[in-house]
């Protein structure tokens, strides 16, 4: 398409999901965007129009991996008939489409319609659901299927929510369980890769994806119907359900089939949500997302917490401590083994680091640092997030954009390799502000895995995790100096980072893998239920059809 795209002028790309995955799609059909844009930069229309003229842009270009799922349809159909462009294109699953200004502004009375009419009922009806409440069930099933229930990541490439839950399912398998999995999304191969059965929702209703509230309620309710479907296929021995935000169908699902529901829990939503997720309406539905939460934590058998700070949250919520495990992070060696096999570190010094440019994750701080080591170091970021645009700006102001390669988000095996292809990877997470640092990086363990020397934020579980000298070099966090000062340390004597990176190599073989964190889910789950599942013990993976 490239005479086309070279005949629509200068184009920006409005992402419905992944920035990311958008600019890569336009460039696969040959259209190089002079900018690429997100549904935060549509939330103001003026703004939005000004930074339009202000690129001179010619056409936009609306990207969706598939509309029938996008979030915000109507923000988006809307922000394009206002936008001050002459063509305006859809691109999804590799097809251009061309729609006009009229087009896009039938979506706008369709968006009155619906906020009036279509979306208040579904709504309601999914928070009378939340009112009902459920004792969790203290009796294991007697199938051997684990039923995991996902609302899905499509847009998170190389994300720690897939890694964490593709690990569990690989640690299960391990222990002899079939998988089946219900979610929202197809999932991304690095799951669906080792799962033995898929139930997908529909795509729901454009009035249904109105908010991403709403559209939260109304995929809970589809999610249960969809564990149900896969119950009714193979027996489940218990449910497995990630913490999220409206998600209770665990809740319902366990006590439909009679077995225990373990909730994968990094955190409280309700925390994260007046923290971090700030989007418009949310406050009418901040009651709501609080009444979730505690329907999901306390009609759990079992909440499976990253780390204590966590634990010490979903206590706080109402669960009691005798139901409530911390299970953080791990690593599957095989997959970093075969997904880094044959590569070497770069001959020019090299810092790694992987991460979704979060508050807490610490890149400006990683940018100010890499700025006081002289040419020719150089810096791999990848990832993508809110804050990478501010780290593109920081690494401008302080001239070294240059020696910065800005990778985006990566599929998982290219992450792992390029990665190992540095010298040295960082992690230099920073303080939370009015908490403690609750996370369980999974960066972490990959890092430790990958055999390279790390150097981390002595921040909480991380610092319990690597010991400083041992098997990493361990900093002050937020204290951008004293990181170079260490970075440039490990660099200039290689032979002592790689004894300590072999160290923290032999630390996450022996305790650190998925396989081990399942052992600990089991357990957990036979003490709260008074009886052994019997299936705990190692058999061959072609036993149980692993793919």
């Amino acid at each position: 398409m490239t005479e086309s795209g070279q005949s629509l002028g200068r184009v920006a790309v409005l992402a419905t999901g992944h920035r990311d995955d958008a600019e890569q799609a336009a460039r696969r059909i040959g259209i190089e965007p002079v900018v690429v844009l997100t549904g935060r930069d549509v939330h103001s229309p003026s703004r939005f129009r000004a930074l339009l003229r202000n690129r001179a842009v010619d056409t936009l270009v609306v990207h969706a991996r598939s509309w029938e799922r996008a979030p915000n349809p109507h923000l988006f159909m809307a922000a394009a008939a206002a936008a001050p462009v002459r063509t305006r294109i859809l691109l999804c699953n590799g097809e251009a489409t061309p729609f006009s200004r009229l087009a896009a502004a039938t979506w706008i009375p369709r968006l009155a319609f619906d906020a009036a009419v279509e979306a208040p009922p579904r709504t309601l009806s999914g928070v009378a659901r939340l009112a009902r409440r459920r004792a969790p069930v203290a009796a294991l099933g007697r199938g051997t299927n684990v039923l995991v229930i996902w609302r899905g990541a499509p847009e998170n490439v190389v994300g720690g929510s897939i890694t964490h839950i593709s690990g569990i399912v690989a640690g299960l398998r391990e222990l002899g369980l079939s998988v089946s999995v219900a979610s929202a999304v197809p999932p991304p191969s690095q799951l669906a890769d080792l799962v033995d059965d898929v139930e997908i929702v529909l795509p729901l209703r454009s009035s249904l994806r109105l908010t991403r509230d709403v559209e939260g309620l109304a995929l809970d309710a589809r999610l249960y119907h969809a564990a149900c479907r896969l119950a009714r296929r193979s027996a489940p021995l218990f449910i497995y359900q990630r913490h999220d935000a409206f998600i209770t169908s665990g809740v319902d699902a366990a006590a439909r089939c009679g077995v225990p529901l373990l909730l994968e829990w990094n955190g409280s939503e309700v925390w994260t949500r007046r923290n971090w997720h700030h989007r418009p309406l949310q406050g009418l539905f901040d009651h709501v997302v609080a009444r979730a939460e505690r329907r999901s934590a306390l009609g759990a058998s079992l909440v499976a917490a990253v780390s204590e700070a966590a634990a010490e949250m979903a206590e706080r919520v109402g669960v009691p401590s005798e139901r409530v495990i911390v299970s953080p992070n791990a690593v599957d060696l095989e997959v970093v083994d075969r997904a880094t096999s044959g590569v070497e570190p770069s001959t020019t010094p090299t810092i790694g680091w992987v991460g979704s440019f979060g508050v807490w994750h610490g890149a400006p701080v990683l940018v100010r640092a890499f700025a006081r080591l002289a040419p020719p170091m150089q810096l791999v970021l990848i990832g993508d997030g809110p804050g990478r645009d501010e780290c593109r700006r920081l690494a401008q102001d302080l001239g070294v954009e240059d020696r910065i390669e800005w990778c985006g988000t990566l599929p998982h095996h290219e992450a792992l390799r390029r990665l190992a292809e540095c010298n040295v990877l960082a992690s230099p997470h920073v303080r939370l502000p009015d908490q403690v640092f609750f996370g369980s990086p999974t960066k972490i363990f990959e890092y430790m895995a990958l055999e390279r020397p790390i150097v981390a934020s002595g921040l909480d579980q991380i610092g319990e995790l690597l010991v400083d000298g041992v098997t990493a070099r361990l900093v002050t966090p937020g204290d951008h100096v004293e990181l170079a000062a260490v970075l440039a340390s490990v660099l200039a004597d290689p032979a002592a980072g790689r004894r300590v990176a072999a160290a923290a190599r032999r630390e996450v073989e022996a305790q650190h893998t998925w396989r081990a964190r399942a052992d600990s889910i089991v357990d957990g789950l036979e003490r709260v239920c008074s009886r052994a599942c019997e299936l705990r013990r190692p058999v061959a993976r072609e036993a149980v059809g692993h793919r």
